[in-house]
């Protein structure tokens, strides 16, 4: 089921906390935390994607999230 604009939010701040106490833990960015970066990119790309369709004047899709 796909994920509504305020669930991705959820998603992308749960995955940010999370890559947060792990540097804070650990003092480096470590393969864990590496993954959790991809999957951040990927949430903002959905979001970008999301917010895009919603906005009736907007005739472009801009990718800023990579």
């Amino acid at each position: 089921m796909p994920l509504n604009l305020t669930e991705l939010l959820a998603k992308k701040i749960d995955l940010e906390t999370k890559w947060n106490k792990m540097f804070l833990e650990s003092g480096m960015v470590t393969t864990e935390m590496s993954v959790l970066a991809h999957q951040h990119r990927d949430v903002m790309k959905e979001m970008t994607l999301k917010s895009a369709d919603y906005n009736p004047h907007n005739y472009e899709n801009h990718l800023f999230a990579s």
